[in-house]
């Protein structure tokens, strides 16, 4: 959904206002991505999603005194359904984050079972925690 809505530049208006706080979202997007999959790999907790958040919040921020500003009156309906569009987006992705850092956290082992394996992750053994276990299940 992001590719669409991004894959025509907005209009010149509109990126001036916009194009630093997106940069610094796709950024902390991309960073929170990597670092979950270090997490997953590695069998730790969740990064924190607050750098992600805060940049995606000033984007939204922007977002707001375009419209306030009504910077979007003269531009053509497309141009217009794509700003729309990319900050549900980014909304939805906000989403997809909070999700992926549930699931990070139930993939890491609970921290009774660390201190059991001597700080190391367990993996497969009898009696070790399972990858589909929750702490909310313990």
């Amino acid at each position: 959904m992001i590719g669409r809505a991004a894959a025509v530049p907005l209009p010149e208006t509109l990126r001036t206002q916009l194009a630093p706080p997106h940069a610094r979202v796709s950024e902390t997007a991309a960073d929170y991505l990597r670092q979950s999959s270090t997490a997953l790999i590695s069998r730790r907790n969740p990064p924190p999603l607050h750098p992600f958040a805060a940049a995606l919040d000033c984007y939204l921020a922007e977002v707001a005194d375009v419209r306030r500003l009504r910077l979007t009156r003269d531009l053509p309906v497309e141009a217009v359904e794509r700003f729309f569009a990319l900050g549900f987006a980014l909304e939805q992705l906000r989403e997809n984050f909070t999700d992926l850092a549930r699931a990070v956290n139930e993939y890491a082992p609970p921290p009774e079972a660390m201190a059991g394996a001597g700080g190391r992750a367990l993996s497969g053994e009898a009696g070790t925690a399972s990858p589909s276990r929750t702490r909310a299940s313990q």
